[in-house]
């Protein structure tokens, strides 16, 4: 994992929503989440907001198809649904191979 980017990181992340309910790829909202939050944003409509502000450069930048990142609901219903403990271990692999 040393050479990999930090959204190719994450893709190894299980996405634990129904097919039904990946509108967009879970990598690409953890990555907004990650950046959101490296850039102040602490909360989620913080996050939502900076994503829109940001754009579709931004958008296609972390992977959103579509061009268009998520919004507050949807941000709240995957974050409550991923492992955070395996989030944490692929995170800790990333950054040990920095």
């Amino acid at each position: 994992m040393s050479t990999c980017t930090l959204l190719e990181a994450l893709s190894e992340l299980p996405d634990p929503r129904s097919p039904r309910g990946q509108i967009h790829p879970l990598p690409a909202v953890i990555g907004l989440v990650a950046l959101a939050m490296l850039m102040g944003r602490t909360s989620l409509i913080g996050i939502a907001r900076f994503g829109r502000q940001h754009g579709v450069p931004l958008a296609h930048a972390l992977g959103f198809k579509r061009g268009k990142t998520p919004a507050v609901s949807t941000l709240s219903r995957t974050l409550r649904r991923f492992d955070a403990v395996q989030f944490e271990a692929i995170l800790a692999r990333w950054v040990a191979g920095r």
